[in-house]
């Protein structure tokens, strides 16, 4: 079985495992991690139900551990305190103790989910990943961020909670629809501007063999974006500065799914527009040059990824959500900028001229 491992230095160490076809690595880790546990809980969502549960069920049950599953139906609107409490029913009627592992299957919505639950439930019971999107093969299932939307914004209720193990298969994502897998590319993408220009020359040079899903190459672009992540959560695990960084495009993106009710984007759409806004904020404020917002837009375009700021969006409503947004400090609103690809700086002392200007020429 070929993987490789990347080690997670923080409060709670662990290792996220990245290959291909390595699905089976989750019985040996079940067996030799939880020696004692003969039963495990599945969170997922009712897409990933319908394609894997089947076959991860029958898959422990010939390692020797039973499992119970709950499912929610797929969609970032599904993320509150509604299904949460959902979750919380089924583990109590479960009889799920506080050494029951939860396995996390499926994208960021239910990573979010499942880790909220974990880390609340009789106080934290063991977590696993087992990311089934690239978004969160990539970025969301590292990190230990957990969370669930509010009606005034994105992610404002949540806790940091680490799991013991990803287990990153890349085969999950033969299933993705297209518009989901181009979506999660954002993110990849984001890693490139914030801090790694050879990932950013390589998903320029690649995206042919990226969008074809070839498998060589998208094993590249995960391992890359998660040892760009783990890089920076490890010098600031709780987001108390550097770690900042990693919401660039976000600020904007968060308040574009708000004002549209988590139903017109998928969250890559909305966080690739909110780059470009980023971008222009960057240009206008002589961060970067011409050549470099003009590179950033072109890569976000070639991944057929949106880069413009819809007409009818009402001003008012954005940044009433921007300043909703949980990086607010003293109603400043946070903006994470680039200084050229690679290179990022934080601001909080934007104009709200500064950015409704970057608004509109990114309406064009």
């Amino acid at each position: 079985m070929n993987y490789s491992i990347i080690n997670v230095n923080i409060s709670n160490e662990y290792k996220v495992v990245i290959g291909k076809g390595i699905l089976d690595f989750l019985c040996d880790y079940l067996r030799n991690s939880y020696k004692n546990r003969k039963d495990i809980v599945i969170i997922t969502d009712s897409n990933v139900y319908k394609l894997y549960a089947d076959k991860m069920i029958n898959m422990l049950k010939q390692c020797g551990i039973s499992c119970k599953t709950f499912y929610f139906e797929a969609g970032e609107e599904r993320k509150n305190i509604k299904t949460l409490n959902k979750i919380y029913d089924f583990l109590i009627e479960s009889s799920a103790e506080r050494t029951t592992p939860i396995i996390a299957m499926g994208g960021g919505v239910t990573g979010d989910l499942a880790g909220m639950a974990a880390s609340t439930y009789m106080r934290g019971v063991p977590l696993i990943h087992i990311p089934t999107s690239l978004l969160a093969m990539a970025d969301s299932s590292v990190g230990g961020k957990t969370g669930i939307d509010h009606k005034s914004g994105k992610n404002l209720i949540g806790t940091f909670y680490q799991p013991d193990a990803v287990i990153t298969d890349v085969d999950f994502i033969d299933t993705l629809p297209d518009r989901e897998f181009i979506s999660s590319i954002a993110e990849i993408i984001k890693y490139g501007i914030i801090a790694d220009k050879s990932l950013f020359e390589y998903l320029m040079k690649n995206y042919k063999n990226i969008l074809k899903r070839d498998k060589q190459y998208i094993l590249e672009i995960v391992k890359r974006s998660v040892k760009n992540k783990v890089n920076i959560i490890e010098k600031d695990e709780k987001e108390l500065s550097i770690r900042v960084i990693l919401n660039f495009g976000h600020t904007f993106g968060h308040a574009l799914e708000n004002v549209t009710n988590y139903k017109e984007y998928l969250h890559g759409e909305a966080i690739s527009i909110g780059m470009a806004v980023a971008a222009r904020l960057s240009l206008d404020g002589n961060l970067c040059s011409v050549d470099e917002y003009n590179s950033i837009i072109k890569l976000i375009e070639l991944y057929k990824l949106p880069s413009k700021v819809p007409e009818d969006l009402s001003e008012e409503k954005l940044f009433n959500a921007m300043k909703s947004d949980k990086k607010v400090k003293n109603q400043s609103i946070c903006y994470v900028l680039t200084k050229g690809i690679g290179k990022t700086i934080i601001r909080r002392d934007l104009a709200d001229e500064e950015i409704t200007d970057a608004i509109n020429e990114s309406k064009k």
